[in-house]
Order: structure tokens, then C-alpha cells, then sequence
């Protein structure tokens, strides 16, 4: 990745942090306000799963055309988080909190903020 690219993801796992501070769920991609599914690129999605919350901040910070890229590469790099597990199985898990969801991109962002420095991945 170049190092532009690594900084959009940077900038993405911020969002989606973010995101989750405000409103975090299980079992579905986003929940509108009444707790009711909705897609998380809806204006209604209050609260947002961790895959979620990864396909809202994508679309708001790159271009269609980038968009693929930059999902592979940001679930690349929650996966290695989780030794290869699924973000989304991580997520939903019944004992899983907000709050370990959250330390996860925290976790995330600090090797992608690694990466950007040395300017590898």
C-alpha cells in the first residue's frame, strides 16, 4: 500500500471508531433509533456492528472507484488484530462489549499508524 493509502485508512479507523463510541450493535450491519435494521450507509443508522461501521466510513472518506481497496485492506488488517478471526463473528459475540470492540481498532490504529511511519505494509 502507498503511504497516501495507509493514511486513508488511518482516517477510516478513526471513523469507524468513532462511529461506535456513538452507538454500537450486534446481529446487524446498523440499527436505526428505534433499534430497527437499516443499511449503515442510511442517514437513520445510529448505531453500527464493526463491519458496519468499516463499509459507513469507507463511503465517506474515498471514492467509488477506491472503495473495494480500501474494505479489503481495513478488514485485512482488523482480521491480523484477531489471529485471522471474522470481525463480524468477533463482533456479535454474546460475551463480546462495546468496549472491546472499540479496544480493538485502537489496537488496529495503532499498526496502521505504525505502517504509515515506516510506509510498508
Amino acid at each position: 500500500m502507498k503511504v497516501e493509502e495507509l493514511q486513508q485508512l488511518a482516517q477510516a479507523n478513526d471513523r469507524v471508531r468513532e462511529l461506535l463510541e456513538q452507538g454500537w450493535t450486534q446481529d446487524v450491519f446498523a440499527r436505526r433509533e428505534d433499534g430497527t435494521a437499516v443499511n449503515p450507509n442510511s442517514p437513520e443508522a445510529v448505531s453500527f456492528c464493526i463491519s458496519g461501521g468499516v463499509h459507513r466510513a469507507a463511503r465517506e472518506i474515498v471514492p467509488e472507484e477506491d472503495l473495494s481497496d480500501l474494505l479489503t485492506w481495513h478488514l485485512k488488517y482488523i482480521e491480523d488484530a484477531l489471529g485471522s478471526r471474522n470481525p463480524v463473528i468477533y463482533n456479535d459475540d454474546p460475551e463480546r462489549t462495546q468496549e472491546d470492540v472499540i479496544d480493538l481498532l485502537d489496537r488496529v490504529g495503532r499498526r496502521i499508524r505504525k505502517d504509515v511511519e515506516t510506509g510498508r505494509r
